[in-house]
């Protein structure tokens, strides 16, 4: 597992957010992050809080289309680690044109 800081490009490294990698595969294509340590007992399993930072649960995959098995993959391994996916939203991206990264800081 791998603990980042994350913030818009404008925002000093000190506001920014916490972010966790909770499963990643480079063969596969994806990352399963959560906004920091998922401390919030809930009944379908641990959660982040729910502020601007220190909260959230994201599948990140490499492709812009949908690959539904992978999703359902990732869901599954987040489920096995204890974690409440109904936190999880579908997001349709098929209509974006161009990617935008974010500063990123290791901590």
């Amino acid at each position: 597992n791998e603990k980042w800081k994350v913030a818009p490009c404008a925002t000093p490294p000190i506001l920014a957010g916490p972010y966790w990698v909770i499963d990643y595969s480079e063969k596969d294509g994806y990352a399963l992050i959560s906004g920091g340590p998922p401390t919030v007992v809930a009944e379908g399993g641990c959660r982040t809080g729910t502020a601007v930072n220190g909260a959230g649960l994201w599948i990140f995959t490499r492709k812009m289309q949908r690959d539904q098995a992978l999703v359902d993959k990732v869901r599954a391994i987040a489920e096995h680690k204890g974690l409440d996916i109904s936190v999880l939203n579908d997001v349709d991206q098929t209509e974006c044109s161009a990617p935008v990264a974010p500063v990123v800081v290791q901590v």
